[in-house]
């Protein structure tokens, strides 16, 4: 099992600082001790105009953490570091360092949990010049597991103005459309990468592996138990429930259609930041970032997006706007193609969209198996009230995800059991 190499020399003594850091903040560790404040500044300044220009200006005074990360649901533990100097500038970044095998938590999926660092780290290197795509945050440094020092990632904080939308409201189509929009321009752009290396760097460990194996291995039984309607649906939905299906939904027929593009891979509300309305503290229409690629893959065009549908919009707004957001990303699809100009048509019909985006309606409805069984520990703490509304909207929400599925299921004639 890949696991994190503590640094012996976190310094690297053959560079020496450009500019000054108050005394004691010269060895000074953090995020865990795993690093050093000089070590940081330094790395980050080779690689950022602004905090190079900041600390040629001024020494630093300050560095504070803050963990914004961590527990069972992360595969890494994350920080926002916080840079100060004496003429009162602020510098911020994101620290990503992967969890080891004992701070992942019972559940863990070995390829999903500990490859995903190396993944992410991969991602921020192949798009590092994808200066038009201002959704995805800047690259400082990365290093993978495995190598000598401490595995890291170094990237942009967007700072406090902006908010993950909250899964437990459904996500407005304005929403939608705007991750539609970025998505197409991402695709887009990843055809435009030397090589495309992104089609062999990016295999796909959750969707149709450690999703099965493991994660709904574990959170299928809690489901049932929880409520009997949706356990009656998971007998039903048996024919679909499996890698089979999965990787045919994933990989097989996209290939077969010629619509297999670079995808997120894990694209809910929770990876998302949106512009923040200060006066409300709610989000706005307006999309700031993209983050979270340890789940990076080449896949169906549609899986980013219809994992954000599926898992984050309710069944009524679904189904009523299914047919907009087809026709949304199809006619942003082709926009980004001539932004990017991309030679090569689209490789795939309007017509054949339809199905693209069933397929991924019926998986991500099986990927969500685990929604309840994760969010019922009440990780935020609310009161009693406040939990149980939650949990009767995610309830409603799988329900009605659930008999979807069914329903594209039998409609299409997927049966995956017996093979």
């Amino acid at each position: 099992m890949p696991k994190i190499i503590e640094p012996t020399n976190v310094e690297n003594n053959s560079v020496k600082l450009a500019y000054t850091l108050k005394e004691e903040l010269v060895k000074q560790k953090i995020c865990g001790d795993r690093i050093t404040v000089s070590w940081l500044i330094k790395t980050v300044a080779a690689n950022s105009v602004e905090l190079e220009n900041l600390w040629s200006q001024s020494t630093v005074e300050n560095v504070g953490t803050i963990r914004l990360g961590v527990g069972e649901s992360f595969n890494s533990d994350i920080y926002r570091v916080v840079i100060e100097f004496q003429n009162k500038e602020r510098f911020s970044l994101v620290v990503k360092i992967p969890q080891s095998n004992a701070s992942a938590g019972e559940l863990v999926m070995e390829n999903a949990t500990f490859k995903g660092h190396d993944k992410e780290v991969k991602f921020y290197r192949m798009f590092s010049n994808a200066k038009q795509l201002g959704a995805i945050p800047k690259f400082y440094f990365g290093r993978e597991i495995g190598q000598a020092e401490t595995a890291i990632l170094l990237i942009e904080d967007k700072g406090s103005q902006v908010i993950s939308p909250s899964i437990f409201t459904s996500t407005p189509p304005e929403h939608i459309f705007a991750v539609s929009r970025e998505l197409a321009r991402m695709q887009a752009y990843a055809f435009k990468i030397p090589g495309n290396p992104w089609k062999t760097e990016f295999p796909d460990y959750w969707h149709t592996w450690e999703a099965h194996t493991v994660l709904n291995k574990a959170c299928e039984p809690q489901l049932r138990s929880y409520d009997a309607e949706i356990s009656e649906m998971l007998d039903i939905l048996r024919p679909v429930n499996n890698r089979e299906f999965a990787r045919y939904a994933i990989e097989t027929r996209p290939e077969q259609l010629n619509a297999i593009a670079f995808a997120n891979g894990d694209l809910w509300s929770g990876n998302l930041l949106y512009k923040k309305d200060m006066e409300t503290n709610k989000p706005t229409n307006d999309l700031v970032a993209i983050i979270d690629y340890q789940g990076a893959i080449a896949g169906n065009v549609f899986i980013d997006l219809v994992r954000y549908i599926v898992m984050c919009v309710d069944g009524a707004t679904r189904r009523k706007y299914r047919d907009l957001f087809i026709e949304k990303f199809y006619t942003d699809l082709k926009k980004a193609y001539i932004e990017f100009q991309i030679a090569e048509p689209i490789g795939f019909t309007r017509e054949q969209c339809e199905e693209l985006y069933d397929l991924c309606v019926v998986e991500q409805a099986i990927i969500c198996i685990m929604n309840i069984p994760f969010f019922k520990v009440n990780a935020d703490n609310v009161s009693f009230d406040v939990h149980k509304k939650r949990m009767e909207v995610l309830l409603k929400r799988n329900r009605e995800m659930f008999k979807d599925a069914i329903t594209l299921m039998k409609s299409y004639g997927w049966d995956f059991q017996k093979q």
